[in-house]
């Protein structure tokens, strides 16, 4: 099993509300947005931050779709799309009113948009255009992955439902976490080739992503689980949960490896929010204390 020790190593200091977002840019530098409505761009090896935009609502999410564009999800369930090779203002895009939740990139220059309203909603990335919008559940969305040619989408009664890419028709749905227990983040290991929830039981499940059949459930945090990360190398997965705390795992044996929490390793005073592997041995976490931290591996220079 993989060994490893995350210390704590920066607080990246400049949000003046909770974190909610955090998203890679490059193996140095990345993208963390929240509360303030404050886009920003740090690199790993300065304190000071680049503001890429100030949005007048909540960023809940943020990716980046493709080399040259980020879309930013917020409170209001309007979209911005962020041409980064441009100095313009943000493109606003309101179609449903309930906060977007998460965002996933797809094919051709595409990427998909889950709501608090049960909503889907597959955007062309260029030009903005809505290319469908169904509503999936009458609750709340937050987890979301691609498969292949299939979308796998957690509800917030516990289920997962699959989609089929080219119609984007439900073909199966299957309970996942307890019930009433939604599921907020999936994420798709392609070494192992699972797919792992993570569930507002604080439970990580792990699914066999030829025919979605439980491999095993993990009680992982004490409670929600709110986003994860896979390194890199595909060995190892990170959980950030609302109990205060980061888990490292090893992926192939799904064995515990680490908890990071702020007693032992100057960690996070309250939820965290998003977690992102920046690198084979970097690791950035944000959260409601306002606080964007990065974790190095202990021997990693």
């Amino acid at each position: 099993m993989k060994q490893l020790k995350f210390n704590f190593k920066t607080n990246f200091l400049g949000h003046s509300g909770s974190v909610y977002a955090a998203e890679k840019s490059s193996e140095a530098s990345f993208y963390t947005a929240g509360a303030d409505g404050v886009i920003a761009k740090w690199n790993i090896s300065s304190p000071n931050a680049t503001a890429i935009a100030k949005l007048p609502h909540k960023v809940f999410c943020l990716r980046q779709v493709s080399d040259d564009i980020l879309v930013a999800g917020t409170s209001s369930g309007g979209i911005y799309i962020i041409d980064l090779t441009l100095k313009r203002a943000p493109r606003n895009i309101q179609f449903d009113t309930s906060i977007c939740y998460n965002i996933c990139p797809l094919a051709n220059a595409t990427f998909a948009t889950v709501h608090e309203s049960g909503r889907l909603i597959i955007w062309d990335a260029e030009s903005g255009a809505i290319i469908k919008a169904s509503t999936i559940s009458d609750q709340k969305l937050r987890g979301i992955c691609a498969l292949n040619d299939q979308l796998l989408i957690g509800t917030g009664n516990g289920e997962i439902v699959v989609l089929e890419s080219s119609g984007w028709k439900i073909i199966h749905q299957f309970d996942a976490h307890e019930i009433d227990f939604g599921v907020n983040c999936l994420i798709h290991d392609e070494t192992n080739k699972t797919i792992i929830s993570g569930g507002k039981d604080g439970h990580i499940n792990y699914w066999n992503q030829e025919n979605l059949e439980l491999i095993e459930c993990v009680p992982a945090h004490n409670y929600a689980i709110y986003n994860f990360a896979i390194d890199p190398d595909c060995t190892t997965l990170f959980s950030a949960s609302r109990d205060k705390s980061i888990k490292v795992w090893d992926l192939k044996s799904r064995s515990f490896i680490q908890k990071i929490v702020r007693e032992k390793a100057d960690g996070h005073t309250h939820s965290v929010n998003s977690i992102l592997a920046l690198n084979q041995s970097q690791l950035i976490s944000v959260g409601d204390d306002k606080k964007v931290i990065s974790w190095e591996v202990e021997n990693s220079n």
